[in-house]
């Protein structure tokens, strides 16, 4: 089953460990951005892979489509060090576009105002966002 997943694929990985996941990295330009999907149970069936793979690229599409610089995974890491930087220069404005932001994104920008009088915006503009600070 792995070999042909593999083949059909190419560049998307699967890895079986204490569970199977599908896992794909994009590298470019020196600038990362990874998908990855997880198959319920310890023994997942082909088709549970198979919809992964599916999912994944699904994921990745969305991502270049958009046009945005960061992942979902990597946006919520970015809002404190955009904080930092804000509180170091209050008169400096961080910019990053992102997909949709996701809970972990929205709950770092809550927990970040918690520590500075400082407030997030977040932009939609045709499925790119612009978060802000």
């Amino acid at each position: 089953m792995l070999g042909s997943i593999l083949a059909d694929t190419r560049s998307i990985e699967v890895r079986n460990v204490s569970y199977a996941s599908v896992e794909y990295f994009w590298e470019f330009e020196k600038s990362r951005a990874g998908f990855y999907y997880l198959a319920e149970g310890r023994n997942p069936v082909p088709k549970q892979i198979f919809e992964g793979i599916a999912q994944v690229k699904k994921d990745l599409q969305i991502f270049v489509d958009s046009g945005a610089c960061v992942d979902s995974f990597m946006q919520d890491q970015l809002i404190v060090y955009m904080m930092l930087a804000k509180l170091q220069n209050p008169s400096a404005v961080s910019t990053i576009a992102t997909v949709k932001p996701t809970d972990h994104t929205t709950s770092a920008i809550h927990v970040s105002t918690l520590f500075a009088d400082y407030r997030f915006s977040i932009q939609d503009k045709n499925d790119l966002y612009y978060i802000s600070l």
